[in-house]
């Protein structure tokens, strides 16, 4: 598995795809040597791989949300978590996963916010 850092000046901007970007290339075979539930890139997890510097390693945060999208919660999403001016460090969007249930979402909203970048998907409405 390779990561490829694009960018010297931010190395925790990193593309899955080699294309345009070869500053730096790092193999990490023990990734496929992890069995679950045991599975460490270290021997206790707290060690960085590889040799790798902190400064090197790609963070990444998820955002997720549960439920309906609609006029109760558009204006939260829209305007202060996740406006156009709000960028990441390598100047794209910010963008979350929503899970959605049928009931009490409105779907154009939904088509909107997947039309903005964001990930759509659906749950049951007992969460079971």
């Amino acid at each position: 598995m390779l990561i490829h850092f694009c960018n010297e000046k931010s190395p925790d901007i990193l593309k899955s795809s080699p294309q345009g970007c070869a500053k730096k290339s790092i193999s990490f075979p023990f990734a496929f040597q992890c069995t679950l539930p045991d599975c460490f890139c270290s021997v206790d997890g707290t060690l960085i791989p590889g040799g790798m510097a902190a400064s090197d390693v790609p963070q990444m945060i998820t955002i997720t949300f549960d439920d309906a999208v609609n006029d109760e919660n558009w204006e939260l999403y829209q305007k202060k978590l996740f406006p156009p001016s709000r960028k990441n460090p390598n100047g794209c969007p910010v963008h979350a996963t929503f899970y959605v249930s049928h009931e009490y979402t409105n779907y154009a909203m939904i088509q909107k916010m997947w039309n903005q970048g964001h990930e759509i998907a659906v749950h049951s409405i007992t969460h079971r």
